[in-house]
């Protein structure tokens, strides 16, 4: 229907049903993680919106953000967020749930960036905090969790586990506390406490912890990115426990998964990379070059276009790489 629009320049009747009903096709695909075909009916709904200044027109703006934070593109996410919180602030009151909804995001990208950015999303993550507690009570648990990944990235793992053991529906940090529910946002914290562990070096307990999140991951959403970033997880701590084997076999798992995603170059690159250190590791150099070749390859086709050239070290580190997927696939 967008295509048929566009190519024959049809006139809309009801510019605002329309784009509405994009913007709804847009959150179902985001919710299934389609994102390409997701952004160009909300690239057609933010065009379309006969107001630019409304609730419905700041939901997709947002939508878009979070597709740009799924994406590893944390800079484009944080000015949707931003651009979609201004329309808010000009609409709503100063403590309504949504400026709360705005905050959580506009904290979760700061989150992404890292570094400086830090301390920016500890404060939206109070103001949203505040509100919430306040006025929505009810979403607090996702403003729990989402600050105890900040805390985690801030290099605080026991605060981490305390906050996101505030979450309501997290009370025991039981396997059935986190999965009884089939809700996807739950498998998300159990990646965040297993990577809690991992920090607080208790490894065994992180690597149970991640694998229920894989299985839980594989049942309900299948290959898909999150599943990949389990896969991931789980790949690196059984490297940890120097079962090589074991890790490898998911790795290759993984790149099947990733390859046959419009979205998954990101992880596709990361694990190749990774890959070819283990090959690298095993004595296997000739894979271990070819693996890395082609990572180097899809990381330069994601870099933004313009970017400043880069140092042999910073194409080379495992941050260079790290960089491609988000910090917190939710």
């Amino acid at each position: 229907m967008v295509k048929v629009l566009d190519e024959y320049q049809v006139s809309l009747i009801d510019a605002e049903s329309y784009a509405e009903l994009l913007l709804r096709c847009g959150w179902y695909l985001y919710e299934r993680e389609s994102y390409y075909a997701a952004r160009p009916l909300i690239a057609s709904a933010l065009a379309s919106f006969p107001a630019k200044s409304t609730k419905a027109f700041a939901s997709a703006v947002d939508l878009d953000g979070l597709i740009s934070l799924d994406l590893a593109r944390p800079q484009e996410a944080l000015k949707s967020f931003q651009e979609a919180l201004n329309i808010r602030q000009g609409l709503l009151d100063e403590n309504d749930p949504f400026i709360a909804f705005s905050l959580n995001n506009l904290a979760l990208a700061y989150t992404e960036l890292g570094g400086s950015h830090l301390h920016l999303a500890l404060e939206a993550h109070e103001r949203a905090i505040q509100i919430r507690l306040a006025h929505a009570p009810s979403r607090i648990g996702n403003s729990y969790s989402n600050l105890a990944s900040l805390q985690l990235r801030m290099g605080k793992p026991d605060d981490a586990e305390k906050t996101l053991a505030s979450c309501p529906s997290l009370k025991d940090f039981t396997d059935e506390t986190f999965l009884a529910t089939g809700n996807p946002r739950f498998s998300g914290d159990m990646v965040l406490l297993s990577r809690i562990r991992v920090a607080q070096s208790r490894i065994d307990e992180a690597l149970r912890l991640a694998s229920k999140a894989l299985t839980f991951r594989r049942q309900l959403l299948g290959a898909k990115l999150k599943t990949c970033d389990s896969l991931y997880d789980v790949a690196g701590l059984l490297l940890r426990t120097d079962n090589k084997a074991t890790a490898a076999e998911l790795m290759q798992e993984l790149i099947a998964i990733a390859e046959a995603l419009p979205e998954g170059e990101g992880q596709l690159a990361r694990t190749l990379w990774r890959l070819s250190e283990l090959s690298d590791d095993v004595g296997r150099k000739r894979e271990a070059m070819r693996l890395s070749e082609r990572a180097h390859a899809i990381r330069a086709r994601l870099r933004p276009v313009g970017a400043a050239p880069e140092t042999s070290s910073e194409m080379d580190g495992d941050e260079a790489f790290e960089s491609l997927c988000p910090w917190m696939l939710w």
